[in-house]
């Protein structure tokens, strides 16, 4: 009679220690799957900094009067691409008519835009501004994390605007003779200069054909014949 509660106590030890080992292979067979089928989804998980470029606003190209020839604008925020090419547009004004005097810009890879000819390209350091620094955390997966704000390390400086002696009426005009000599002549090319003597001031400085750089046709150049060859 004295083995019956002996017995029952190593029933219940042998119940309670195999319960423990089911519940450990389960604890092991979780962190099997976790480290093996789990990884790849974890890893997208990880959050990590990253650091981008806030383009610069460009500075503006204007004739002596003040006139627009190239300017920056703002454009529409779901076209708008903050990082490395800031939230700008590069317009100009009176197209085709000052297209080998403004030059022409190309995106860069870090940051807006990258003067390429003319203007644009003579006066890159000055138009071209500082850039701003913005400082976010991503997921693995290359989520923005919304949680976590925004950190602005630098904010971007905006280019400086440049006057040229050149007057637009006077521009628009030998462009359009120009283009009209050209035609008559069959020429290569055409180029007109209005120069103010007293000065030597360049009032105008148009060449045929010439190029329209916000609608700039892959193969053409907006190189003035005028001062550089053809």
């Amino acid at each position: 009679m004295d083995r019956m509660p002996e017995d029952r106590h190593l029933r219940r030890a042998r119940v309670l220690l195999a319960l423990g080992l089911v519940i450990w292979l389960i604890v092991q067979a979780r962190l099997v799957q976790v480290q093996l089928v789990k990884s790849a989804d974890l890893a997208q998980d990880v959050v990590i900094d990253r650091t981008e470029y806030i383009a610069a606003q460009r500075g503006d190209i204007r004739d002596r009067h003040g006139l627009p020839l190239a300017v920056s604008v703002l454009v529409p925020q779901s076209e708008c691409d903050l990082a490395r090419r800031g939230p700008y547009r590069r317009q100009y004004p009176q197209g085709q008519m000052a297209g080998v005097l403004t030059g022409i810009v190309a995106r860069s890879e870090d940051s807006g835009f990258t003067g390429k000819e003319g203007i644009e390209f003579q006066y890159e350091p000055l138009l071209r501004g500082v850039d701003g620094l913005v400082r976010y955390v991503i997921s693995g997966s290359g989520l923005y994390c919304r949680f976590e704000p925004l950190r602005i390390d630098r904010l971007p400086r905006p280019g400086t605007s440049v006057s040229l002696t050149i007057d637009c009426v006077y521009q628009a005009l030998a462009q359009v003779e120009a283009d009209a000599l050209r035609s008559r002549h069959d020429a290569r090319w055409t180029g007109i200069l209005i120069m103010r003597p007293q000065t030597g001031e360049i009032l105008a400085a148009a060449a045929s054909p010439s190029a329209d750089p916000e609608n700039f046709e892959s193969g053409l150049s907006t190189v003035n014949p005028l001062w550089s060859r053809p």
